[in-house]
């Protein structure tokens, strides 16, 4: 990974500038996420099983809460790419909701307008020039393009028992998960755990528990100056090695070079239009 990485952390959501230079693995987000194109080869990402190709032309769009894993492109070259982070779960949220779509689908098509403003704001974002107009531009702009439908589920609330394992997990993210255990806390036998909790939350109990991991990570990195070895021993890692290979496993780049590369804004809320 090279010092390419960059993060910008603002009211209207986060967005990272990475490298797909290696698989990326299987792995969820609660936030809604979408991945652009910048330079470099052709790729894709497998969302939900399925592959969209990651192009000039086309976008990869990913509700919240749906597996996806990134394919590079051939040969040795990497892609850089532009993945946005929308957070759409209400900050007062209490209970987890069952995810609901938020995109039409799992594509859309990158006009050249929008192609425009992401070579800008990718520019800008190198040279340290990003700005709160420049975030609102961009999220304005994909909120426009490929929004379907807004929020989660709120008339269909999550299972009680798995809510009871989701508290659990949070409460104590750096105990390695137990399947078992999590089933017994539950009240259910194991398979009829795993069938809840994936119709529940839309993943299985691991990637939502690496999920929230990640997710801790990042915000960690953004927002303190925690260690990363102390932040590797907070979130279960037996070595600091080991959690650096899950993060880059995960977005491909290292907590490192995430946190050398972090721009940050004023934490306000979101206007109303891309709440």
């Amino acid at each position: 990974m090279t010092d390419d990485t960059r993060i910008a952390v603002s009211r209207f959501g986060r967005v990272a500038l990475l490298q797909l230079g290696a698989p990326i693995v299987e792995h969820a987000h609660p936030q809604a996420h979408v991945l652009i194109k910048l330079d470099g080869p052709d790729g894709a990402f497998l969302v939900d099983g399925v592959e969209c190709p990651l192009t000039d032309d086309r976008v990869v769009l990913v509700d919240p809460w749906v597996s996806h894993a990134g394919v590079p492109g051939p040969g040795e070259k990497t892609t850089r790419i532009l993945a946005l982070y929308i957070d759409i779960l209400p900050p007062d949220a209490k209970r987890p909701r069952r995810p609901a779509r938020l995109f039409a689908g799992r594509s859309g098509r990158c006009d050249a307008a929008l192609r425009h403003i992401v070579h800008a704001f990718g520019r800008q974002l190198l040279d340290e020039m990003v700005g709160e107009a420049d975030m609102q531009r961009l999220f304005t702009a994909i909120d426009g393009r490929y929004r379907c439908t807004l929020g989660y589920d709120a008339g269909t609330a999550v299972d009680f028992r798995i809510r009871r394992v989701i508290a659990h997990i949070h409460k104590k993210p750096d105990l390695a998960l137990n399947a078992n255990a999590c089933a017994s806390l539950a009240g259910l036998s194991r398979s009829r755990f795993f069938e809840l909790f994936r119709q529940s939350m839309g993943v299985s109990p691991r990637l939502y528990w690496n999920a929230l991991r990640l997710d801790t990570a990042i915000n960690d990195l953004c927002a303190s100056s925690t260690s990363i070895k102390v932040l590797s021993e907070e979130l279960g890692f037996s070595a600091p090695a080991h959690f650096t290979r899950f993060f880059q496993h995960h977005i491909g780049s290292s907590p490192r070079a995430l946190r050398r590369g972090i721009r940050g804004f004023n934490d306000q809320a979101r206007p109303a239009e891309l709440a």
